[in-house]
This record gives structure tokens, sequence and C-alpha cells, in this order.
């Protein structure tokens, strides 16, 4: 399955992750993580990757959340926005992706600061990814006039990365290192 030029960046970033990092890879697509599921487990091995999609049961979450945290060879925790709305903790982490911004600026936020709360003892790499030419453009550029939440000095959108296209798609934007 080809994954397309966004995709294949957030493959691209998890593969250069400092060796004993660890990233949550947030989105509200389920279509989305199992297509990253599926890739990263065939680039790496089903050890490496953690779970939890839209039908997962709070046992499931439960069970991958502590296969994330406690086993050094899991580096990747792909969580459904829909699963984290409960307070949890996700200090293991110190990379954090946001595969599509979030309607509600506010569930970005909250997504972040899963990863980036009391506890954390490293520096957290926040990336968000955005389609150039799409809604997802549209609405960071708004936010960012806006003055939104995520918008001071901290914030890395207006200094994106950008992925070149492949045989026609968008280019994949790419904001980096919010700490």
């Amino acid at each position: 399955t080809r994954l397309g030029t966004k995709l294949g960046r957030v493959i691209q970033d998890v593969n250069n992750m400092p060796k004993g990092s660890k990233v949550v890879i947030f989105s509200a697509y389920y279509r989305t993580l199992t297509l990253l599921k599926d890739a990263l487990v065939r680039k790496y091995n089903n050890d490496t990757v953690a779970f939890v999609g839209g039908s997962d049961t709070a046992k499931d979450l439960t069970t991958e959340l502590a296969r994330f945290r406690h086993t050094p060879q899991c580096a990747v925790l792909l969580l459904d926005v829909r699963m984290c709305a409960n307070g949890l903790t996700l200090t293991a982490a110190d990379h954090c992706f946001l595969i599509e911004p979030q309607e509600d600026e506010a569930t970005e936020v909250q997504l972040i600061n899963r990863i980036y709360r009391i506890g954390q003892e490293r520096p957290v790499v926040i990336k968000k990814y955005a389609m150039r030419g799409t809604i997802e453009e549209r609405r960071l550029t708004h936010r960012k006039s806006a003055g939104g939440l995520l918008n001071d000095e901290t914030d890395q959108m207006g200094a994106m990365a950008t992925q070149p296209a492949d045989k026609g798609e968008d280019s994949a934007q790419v904001g980096i290192d919010l700490h």
C-alpha cells in the first residue's frame, strides 16, 4: 500500500528519531492509524508498535499503554484522538506527532499535554502535519492570524519544513521542534 506524502514523512520522522526516543502519534482517523501501524510493523516489527483505535476497549487501552510505557523496544504508540480524553499521562514519550490539525485547537493542546506534563524529564518534540493547499493549511493559517492557543514564540508552524511533492501530490508541511 502506498502511503502518500504525509504518511511517508511520518515514517521518515519515526526512523530519524534518536535511539531511545518514543513517540505518540495521534490521529482522528482510524484508517490512517491502521495504515501507519501496518507500515511500521513491516519496517520494524510488532513489538515496536502499540496501537489503540476507536473500537478498542478500556482494557485494550490499558494493555497497550503499559506495553508502550514499560517495554523499551516499543517506541511508537498510535492513538486515536477519541481514546485520550480522560487524563492520560504519556510522559514515556518525548515526541508527539499530530497527523492532522484538529477542528478544535483546544483538542490539540490537550493531546500535546498528554506528553508534556508534570513528570516529563526530557525535552518534547512536537510535529504537526498538514497538506499544502487543503483545509488543513487554511485552518493553521487562520489560527496563526487569529492568535490561537498554540500561537506563541515556541510555535514553529511559520517555519514549516516542506516535503517535496511526489507524482502530483501536494507537499506535506511539518511544524518542527516545539518545546
